[in-house]
């Protein structure tokens, strides 16, 4: 059976190997002792992956709530200008 390379394929072999290889990075570096954490929670394994997504998820929560905040009224500028 003869596999076609084509762009989906070679995108999934490209993801796969920057995933990968940026997971056996991370752990040579964890044991060879390059990274340095500062503070005890940073140990914590997973802690980084939960850190940027509850960052993230108030980000999102901040930007709606300025929405609603920063909302006009449907002719808000129409209403003014009236001369």
């Amino acid at each position: 059976m003869r596999v076609r390379i084509t762009t989906k394929v070679l995108l999934k072999l490209y993801y796969t190997f920057c995933l990968g290889g940026s997971f056996v990075l991370g752990l040579l570096l964890l044991y060879f002792g390059v990274l340095h954490y500062h503070f005890w929670f940073q140990w914590i394994p997973a802690f980084f992956v939960f850190f940027g997504f509850i960052g993230c998820a108030i980000l999102i929560l901040v930007a709606k709530a300025m929405g609603y905040w920063l909302e006009k009224r449907e002719g808000h500028y129409e209403k003014r200008y009236k001369g």
